[in-house]
C-alpha cells in the first residue's frame, strides 16, 4: 500500500509539473500570502537569523530582506516542481554557465575538480542544468530523505539528463572512484548546512560563529584535487546564472580549515551581496559556540 501510495503521489506531482510557468508563479503568489498570513513557515528561525547575521541592520532592512526571503522561497517551491518537465532546452534559456574554464583547465588533464555551493538561488534547477555542459561528468553528493514521496522525486529530477548522485548511504567507495578515475569528473558539494561541532570546523560566517562541514576539504587533500566555489545568481525570475571562482589548485598545501573557511568567505560575500536568496528558513546556527566551548571545558576537567 505504501508503495502505491507513493507512486501516485509522484506521478501526481509530474502531472502537476506540466503545468505552464505562469500559473505556478501565480501559485507561488498564493503560497506567499498564506505563508505570510496563516502558515508562518518556521517564522521565529527566519526572523533571528536574519537579525543575527545583520546586528546592526535597522528593522526595515530587516523585514525587507524577510519580505524578499518569503516571496522567493515560494517561486523555489514551484520551480523546483516545474523543473521536472522542463526541457533541456528550457533550461538552457535558464540556466546559464561563465568560468567554465575555472574547471575545464584541470578537466581537459582528466583531473578531477570539486566543486562547493551553498544553499543559495535554485541548486535544484542549477543542478538540472549541468546538463549542458557535455564534456564534464558531473558528479553530487546526495543525502537520502527520510520522506520517500520526496526522496524519489528528487532522485528521480536531478537525474533526468545526466547528473550523477552519490548515495550518502554508498559514498565512500564511489567518491574513491569518482576522484581518482583518470577522466573528466567534478564532484559538487552543497555545504553550507550545520554539523555537530565535534566533526566540523567553526569560522565567523555573517557576524556569528558557525559550523562547517569538513567533507569537501577532506576529500580535495586525500585525492590532491583542485577546489572552486560555485556561485548562484539570481538573474530575474526563474533564469539563474551559475558561475566558479577557483579556490586551490593545490589542496594538499593549504592548512586545516582553509579551504572551507574560504569557501565560507565567498559565499558570505555573496549573501551579503544580495541577502534574500539565501535559504534563511535552514536552522543554520543551531550550534552554539559557548556551549561547544563549555562542553569541551568540562570533557577536560
Amino acid at each position: 500500500m505504501r508503495a502505491i501510495i507513493t507512486n501516485a503521489a509522484i506521478a501526481l506531482l509530474r502531472l502537476i509539473s506540466l503545468l505552464p510557468l505562469s500559473v505556478f508563479y501565480f501559485i507561488a503568489d498564493g503560497l506567499t500570502l498564506l505563508n505570510k498570513t496563516i502558515i508562518g513557515y518556521r517564522k521565529e528561525v527566519i526572523e533571528k537569523n536574519i537579525r543575527n547575521s545583520f546586528p546592526n541592520a535597522s528593522a526595515e532592512y530587516i523585514a525587507n530582506i524577510k519580505n524578499k526571503f518569503t516571496h522567493y522561497f515560494s517561486d523555489f517551491i514551484v520551480e523546483s516542481i516545474k523543473a521536472f518537465a522542463l526541457s533541456e532546452e528550457e533550461l538552457e534559456k535558464r540556466v546559464t554557465f561563465s568560468n567554465l574554464d575555472v574547471i575545464r583547465k584541470h578537466t581537459e588533464a582528466n583531473q578531477p575538480v570539486i566543486a562547493i555551493f551553498g544553499h543559495y538561488g535554485n541548486w535544484e534547477l542549477c543542478a538540472l542544468g549541468t546538463c549542458q555542459i557535455k564534456d564534464i561528468n558531473i558528479f553530487a553528493l546526495f543525502r537520502e530523505q527520510k520522506n520517500e514521496i520526496v526522496n524519489r522525486f528528487i532522485k528521480a529530477n536531478r537525474q533526468r539528463y545526466g547528473l550523477n548522485l552519490v548515495s550518502d548511504k554508498h559514498s565512500q567507495k564511489k567518491l574513491h572512484e569518482v576522484l581518482t578515475a583518470k577522466a573528466p569528473n567534478m564532484l559538487v558539494f552543497v555545504a553550507d548546512q550545520a554539523v555537530n561541532p565535534n566533526r566540523g570546523f567553526w569560522f565567523n560566517f555573517l557576524n556569528q560563529k558557525a559550523t562547517f562541514v569538513r567533507g569537501p576539504e577532506y576529500y580535495a587533500k586525500k585525492y590532491n584535487c583542485p577546489v572552486v566555489f560555485g556561485a548562484i545568481t539570481y538573474v530575474k525570475q526563474g533564469h539563474y546564472n551559475v558561475s566558479f571562482q577557483p579556490i586551490t589548485s593545490e589542496p594538499k598545501q593549504t592548512q586545516e580549515g582553509e579551504i572551507m573557511h574560504s569557501f565560507a568567505q565567498l559565499l558570505e560575500k555573496q549573501i551579503n551581496a544580495e541577502p534574500a536568496y539565501w535559504l534563511w528558513s535552514h536552522r543554520r546556527f543551531r550550534y552554539q559556540y559557548k556551549d561547544w566551548v563549555n562542553q569541551q571545558q568540562s570533557k577536560g576537567q
